[in-house]
């Protein structure tokens, strides 16, 4: 994540995430909670999230896995089932930022095939948010 923040190249910025993206992804509950409770994941996530330069291509990786993360909260930590989904519910302006980004990808590229993905994670997530904070 350090070389991540250091990088001013977006390409390497979308490489670096997808490798972490994949190592995260699907059943890999221990380097999930690392990620999360270690190494402020969710944080991390929020901030990348939040950064308005960084490009489409990006924030798709980036809904991505938080959508793997949002999915798969009843397996990551045993003692707190809904940890992620109400850390992103309650915290870090995650919804508020969600709701922005759909927005505008809606208002001003509705027709753009490549937007579909966007919007289509970014309703995913929000779902399964709100299952947990209406």
């Amino acid at each position: 994540m350090g070389i991540f923040v250091k990088e001013t190249d977006m390409k390497n910025k979308e490489a670096i995430f997808g490798a972490l993206s994949s190592f995260l992804r699907s059943e890999n509950f221990v380097g999930k909670r690392e990620f999360i409770s270690r190494m402020g994941g969710l944080q991390f996530l929020a901030a990348t999230l939040h950064e308005k330069s960084n490009s489409e291509r990006l924030l798709k990786k980036v809904l991505i896995l938080m959508y793997d993360l949002v999915l798969n909260d009843d397996n990551i930590f045993e003692d707190n089932e809904t940890f992620v989904r109400k850390t992103f519910g309650e915290q870090m302006n995650i919804v508020d930022r969600l709701i922005e980004i759909l927005m505008d990808s809606s208002e001003k590229q509705i027709g753009v095939p490549s937007t579909w993905d966007l919007r289509e994670f970014i309703l995913l997530n929000l779902f399964k948010i709100f299952q947990v904070c209406p």
